[in-house]
């Protein structure tokens, strides 16, 4: 029996009012796209009979969901429901904190009563639903806890004297427990079982979302059950995803969860490329506000995923897709600066080494206003009278070199805008362009980037006029790639 793939993307209801024919037509982008699943983080978002009072006042009524999932299911469309449990619980702890573990932000494990009022949770969603499965969340445990404090989750009487591992393996299998006795597979984040020392170099770990020495809460992953699912999200773009591997060895089936389209691509790649048995499928992730003005980014999105998903290590067709695609690359969720891959094809629509995968960026930006820089993702304003750059450096990767680069360049600022060049093994810049305003300009590289691995390029701005701007639009980077030595 061929194993199933899940091919499917998430969505929240818990950032505000959320419009069920947005919900309708996501449905429908989904079904073109080529994704066969659905899971939707329910929260406040949802309207529950057995506790109304933790319900937002926008909240979708039962009905409304209930047509929903009927929608869905018509369109061969498999919707999981997830609940947020253990962290990420303030929709219950704000008029419960009764249930609150002392200055953080899990529910205490060992609270009377709290059992019973999860369970009823589940017991509606899962009457509405009717789900294969079921997302019970447990992500970003630590990002609240006191790094003073050795016991930075259990701070209660009752939990004090308690192994965090064990707590946090104990909350999962209880509700593990209670959703088998229905024949329903759970799912869960994974990052909570991942420890900070052995994946130091993974793209999160530094965030607080890891769950902290191998002592601590990710000890829990040898206590649990082998048939839980987990979902392995990484949001930053990296080579490889050793996570993956690493859940999968221990014994369960991982859910790939990328976010924005080039991680989506590079992500997929690697887990087909090393894909085993455990590998459940992938799962695309959006936190967007449900609603009709963010309704064309989460298309985009979902055609994007949805091509990445279901042709790994390949590219559209030059002259029936390409044209759609580039038309949806220009796509960011938070500021103003939005990203613009440029994709190269040899003859068959392959990737190859000389196409964007070995171009793209690899880093985000240091600051957009070197005087006041602002806190992360910049979205590259610059203040009025002020000045303002944005990093980036490029790597053809080992063994590698540039061949042949070229940049296209849509800058504009009241003022003079500048884009600089430096090699990594010079601190010598070149200043290759100086204008107010590019619409498109190509430049050449070739003869600074040529026979070098590395390179960096500043984009750089004086804004002269008495408003804030954002100067850097976009820019598509392309170029070949050739096999050489380790040059910088």
């Amino acid at each position: 029996m061929k194993q199933e793939c899940i091919k499917g993307f998430f969505c929240t209801l818990r950032l505000g009012p959320s419009d069920a024919d947005v919900i309708n037509r996501i449905i429908d982008a989904a079904a073109k796209a080529g994704l066969n699943t659905l899971c939707i983080e329910l929260e406040k978002g949802m309207n529950y009979d057995s506790h109304p009072e933790i319900s937002a006042p926008w909240a979708l009524e039962k009905n409304t969901i209930k047509d929903l999932v009927e929608y869905s299911k018509n369109r061969n469309i498999d919707i999981i429901p997830l609940i947020p449990l253990f962290s990420h619980v303030n929709y219950i702890t704000d008029t419960h904190p009764e249930f609150l573990e002392p200055a953080s932000k899990v529910y205490c494990t060992s609270a009377p009563g709290l059992y019973d009022f999860v369970f009823e949770l589940m017991d509606e969603v899962i009457d509405i639903f009717k789900p294969r499965y079921f997302h019970i969340g447990h992500d970003e445990a630590l990002t609240s806890y006191d790094p003073r404090s050795r016991t930075p989750l259990l701070r209660c009487p009752s939990c004090k004297n308690k192994k965090a591992y064990k707590v946090f393996a104990e909350d999962i299998k209880k509700l593990h427990a209670y959703l088998s006795r229905r024949n329903i597979r759970t799912m869960m984040w994974a990052d909570g079982l991942l420890d900070t020392e052995n994946f130091s170099e993974a793209s999160f770990c530094q965030s607080g979302c890891y769950g902290g020495k191998p002592d601590y809460l990710s000890r829990a992953i040898d206590l649990l059950p082998r048939d839980i699912i987990l979902c392995d999200w990484h949001y930053e773009p990296a080579k490889e995803f050793p996570t993956t591997l690493y859940l999968q060895k221990k014994g369960f089936e991982t859910l790939g969860a990328p976010n924005f389209e080039v991680n989506s691509f590079l992500f997929t790649n690697y887990a087909h490329a090393k894909r085993t048995e455990k590998l459940k499928g992938m799962l695309a992730t959006s936190w967007c506000h449900l609603n009709k003005h963010n309704f064309r980014y989460l298309k985009n999105l979902i055609t994007q995923h949805g091509f990445f998903f279901n042709n790994p290590g390949r590219i559209p067709e030059k002259n029936r897709v390409l044209k759609k695609i580039k038309g949806m690359k220009n796509i960011i969720q938070e500021g103003s600066f939005r990203k613009i891959y440029d994709f190269k094809i040899d003859g068959e629509g392959i990737y190859n080494s000389s196409g964007w995968r070995d171009l793209r960026f690899m880093e985000w930006p240091v600051s957009a206003d070197p005087m006041t820089p602002p806190r992360y993702p910049s979205s590259l304003e610059i203040k009025a009278l002020r000045h303002g750059y944005i990093d980036y450096d490029f790597d053809a990767g080992k063994d590698k070199l540039f061949e042949s680069v070229s940049i296209k360049v849509w800058m504009k600022c009241p003022g003079k805008s500048f884009i600089i060049f430096r090699t990594a093994a010079s601190s010598e810049n070149t200043v290759i362009s100086e204008n107010t305003s590019l619409s498109g300009s190509k430049i050449d590289l070739s003869e600074l980037a040529g026979g070098k691995r590395k390179f960096h390029l500043r984009f750089e701005a004086e804004n002269k006029s008495d408003k804030k701007t954002s100067f850097l639009r976009r820019f598509e980077l392309e170029g070949k790639i050739k096999q050489g030595g380790n040059k910088c």
